[in-house]
C-alpha cells in the first residue's frame, strides 16, 4: 500500500479551492439526506441575508498524486480563536492510504500555527472511517447534535493548548 506522505498537498486560495469543490462535490458526497435549507427563503429573505458580510480566515488544502487532484480540505474560523474543519473529501480511488489522516493533519498544524486555540469539526454519526480517524489525532467527541441540512452529527474538537484539552477531559 502507498503512503499518504508520497502524495502532494498544496494550500491554495480560497478562489482556487472553491472553483474545484464546485466542480466535484455532487460527485464525492452522497447528497440525498443533505436539504438545500435556502429553497426555503423567500426573496425578501435571500436579499437580506445577501446584504449580510462575514469574512473569516480560511484554510485550504488540495491533495495530487502528480497532478491529478485526490482530494481536498477545507475550514473556517468560527470566532477569534476557534477554527471549524468544514469539508474534506479523498476520490473513491485513494480512500483508505491515510490520505484523509495526512489533510487533517496538515489543516491541525496550520490552524495551529496560525494561533487557533480550539479546532472542531462536525459529521454524520454514520461516517466511521472519519470520526475514528479524528479520534485518533486526538480530537474527542464534543456532543451530538440535529442539523436540518445534514441529519444527527458527531461534534469532535481538538485543543492544541494541552492544559485546555486536560479541562476538556
Amino acid at each position: 500500500m502507498e503512503k499518504a506522505e508520497t502524495y502532494r498537498y498544496e494550500f491554495v486560495s480560497a478562489d482556487t479551492f472553491f472553483s474545484i469543490f464546485k466542480k466535484y462535490r455532487d460527485e464525492l458526497f452522497d447528497n440525498a439526506i443533505t436539504f438545500d435549507v435556502e429553497k426555503l427563503y423567500s426573496q425578501e429573505e435571500k436579499d437580506k441575508a445577501s446584504k449580510l458580510t462575514f469574512h473569516p480566515l480560511g484554510i485550504y488544502l488540495l491533495a495530487y498524486d502528480g497532478d491529478q487532484l485526490i482530494g481536498w480540505s477545507f475550514g473556517q474560523q468560527q470566532q477569534k480563536t476557534v477554527f471549524c474543519m468544514t469539508n474534506s473529501a479523498v476520490f473513491e480511488l485513494y480512500r483508505r492510504k491515510g490520505i484523509y489522516t495526512c489533510m487533517a493533519q496538515l489543516v491541525v498544524n496550520k490552524a495551529t500555527e496560525i494561533g487557533f486555540q480550539k479546532i472542531y469539526s462536525r459529521h454524520k454519526i454514520s461516517n466511521n472511517a472519519v470520526i475514528i480517524a479524528k479520534l485518533k489525532l486526538g480530537f474527542m467527541i464534543g456532543g451530538i447534535e440535529l442539523s436540518d441540512r445534514f441529519g444527527a452529527l458527531v461534534r469532535l474538537n481538538y485543543f492544541p493548548n494541552k492544559a485546555r484539552e486536560n479541562l476538556f477531559r
